[in-house]
């Protein structure tokens, strides 16, 4: 069996397209070739990698269609990246003052800690 043949045998399989007696026979011949079984593996593999890359490309496409559509009607409009700065300074100054008060109550907690394991149990 070439190599070719072999391959077409192992996409069919894997696809399920096989009578019975042909699986059955394909699967005692991957019982006792291990390097046919590990290509049957390595080629379920790829075909698993594929789909996933090709889902990951529609996905992409996808996201651009619909962000052109929503960018021609209007809905969404393109942020200039030099804009999203300001809002880490934005959300730091609103959200900075409780930082800084679980900041310090950890602070307090490990200093009591310390002095509890260290100090008192000495």
């Amino acid at each position: 069996m070439d190599d070719i043949q072999l391959l077409e045998a192992i996409e069919r399989y894997l696809a399920g397209e096989m009578s019975t007696q042909e699986m059955a026979q394909f699967e005692s011949i991957r019982k006792k070739t291990p390097e046919i079984d590990q290509m049957v593996v390595e080629h379920e593999m790829f075909l698993h990698q594929m789909e996933q890359f090709a889902k990951r490309k529609n996905f992409a496409q996808l996201s651009k269609q619909t962000f052109d559509q929503l960018n021609t009607a209007g809905e969404w409009d393109i942020v200039d990246e030099n804009t999203t700065k300001g809002k880490v300074i934005v959300l730091w100054n609103k959200y900075k003052k409780s930082y800084c008060n679980c900041s310090f109550c950890w602070r307090i907690y490990r200093i009591v800690y310390f002095f509890h394991d260290h100090v008192l149990l000495s």
